[in-house]
């Protein structure tokens, strides 16, 4: 009876560290990860890339907005199989105002830019409509290629109506 509850107490333990262990683990690492975004999304934004025209006369202003992580499932003949990529787009002609990258009165710091709410919720849908669509077997041999930017692309310049989608980066890229 004495090892039998000793077992069990020692089971519990063992659980217990396990749970915390894991839980302070993903909390480290996860705090470790978003400071590394975070500041790749600030100087992203601070970089922004400009385009001149064919006659030179304006220079096209590009925003990188950061779209986040996605999780979808992919097809796959065998079983159920995952992508989690993290996606930022590059837009033009953002609103005024709607744009973080203008600093206001009084306003320290800039903030990133971002979609109005109707097209942030129209753009995570073509996101995620376009990235289950796609075959485990041809991510895993072409893996982020120019195809499935210039794919998102399209189907995000048909959804995001207050600016212009001028191109698709993925940040990080991981199957499973």
């Amino acid at each position: 009876m004495t090892h039998r509850r000793g077992s069990v107490k020692l089971a519990v333990l063992l659980l217990l560290a396990m749970v915390i262990g894991g839980g302070s683990t993903y909390l480290i690492v996860g705090r470790q990860a978003h400071g590394r975004s975070s500041s790749r999304s600030s100087k992203a934004t601070e970089r922004k890339s400009e385009k001149a025209d064919k006659g030179g006369a304006q220079a096209e202003k590009v925003d990188f907005v950061e779209m986040g992580a996605f999780l979808v499932n992919v097809a796959a003949a065998d079983r159920l199989r995952y992508l989690r990529t993290d996606v930022s787009i590059g837009v033009t002609v953002m609103k005024p105002g709607e744009s973080g990258g203008e600093k206001k009165e009084g306003e320290e710091k800039a903030k990133a830019p971002s979609l109005s709410p109707a097209d942030d919720v129209r753009a995570r849908d073509a996101i995620v409509r376009v990235l289950s669509g796609q075959s485990f077997d041809r991510l895993r041999t072409t893996g982020p290629d120019v195809t499935l930017s210039k794919c998102l692309q399209d189907e995000l310049a048909k959804v995001v109506k207050d600016c212009q989608v001028r191109s698709v980066l993925f940040t990080s890229f991981v199957m499973q």
